[in-house]
């Protein structure tokens, strides 16, 4: 009655309040009290009633849901990106392993890269790195990471190595390929990226480039 026919929010809030503390584990109860908020366009507050019920949840996926839902009213509706991060963070501790779309790790890259964190990307991609188990996996990470190493860090010695990284698990990687032979121009890495793709050449039987990568070590 104080929410929706005398719009007196003051009192509408108290009643949600105390019935939601008396029934905290109650989901009907805790979704009244958001839709409420969710009306009144307070929020901070509905930010903070989802973290008080996440910090509540004893099922994995009922906690992770509710901290995305946080992390979404961070980032749209109190512009707190950092925040934002810090509870997607927290969902990928929760389960590293996480297979949801997109999962916490893909919205964590997005923000930061419309953020353009660089580093912070750089060193996102390196812990996913270290957590995957998929060659394909590892793959994707690490041309991303060398992508930012490249264009965005201006880091293109340590962009090698993760093409070569990547070389080493999978020999045909075209896309790896390409980039260490675009690098090939750099004076500084020259004869390192040769070294690379020397055996490369040699096993795909690619005499003209072979002997062009020899040359360049021989520099």
């Amino acid at each position: 009655i104080h929410d929706v026919r005398l719009s007196n929010h003051a009192e509408a809030r108290t009643y949600y309040r105390r019935l939601f503390d008396a029934r905290p584990d109650d989901p009907e109860t805790a979704a009244l009290f958001e839709g409420a908020l969710e009306r009144w366009g307070e929020w901070l507050e509905l930010r903070e009633l989802l973290d008080e019920e996440a910090g509540r949840a004893t099922d994995i996926e009922a906690k992770k849901a509710l901290l995305r839902r946080s992390a979404a009213l961070d980032e749209q509706k109190l512009e707190d990106p950092d925040r934002a991060l810090q509870t997607l963070r927290e969902i990928i501790d929760l389960d590293p392993d996480e297979r949801a779309v997109p999962t916490a790790s893909s919205e964590v890259e997005r923000l930061l890269r419309a953020h353009e964190r660089w580093q912070d990307l750089a060193d996102h991609l390196e812990a996913q790195l270290g957590r995957a188990t998929e060659n394909a996996d590892r793959d994707a990470l690490a041309m991303r990471l060398a992508d930012v190493f490249q264009d965005k860090l201006d880091s293109p010695s340590a962009a090698v190595e993760r093409y070569a990284e990547v070389l080493e698990r999978s020999p045909a990687h075209k896309d790896a390929i390409a980039a260490l032979e675009n690098l090939l121009t750099s004076a500084n890495d020259r004869a390192r990226v040769a070294a690379i793709l020397e055996p490369v050449y040699r096993h795909a039987g690619n005499f003209s480039r072979l002997v062009a990568v020899l040359e360049a070590q021989l520099e």
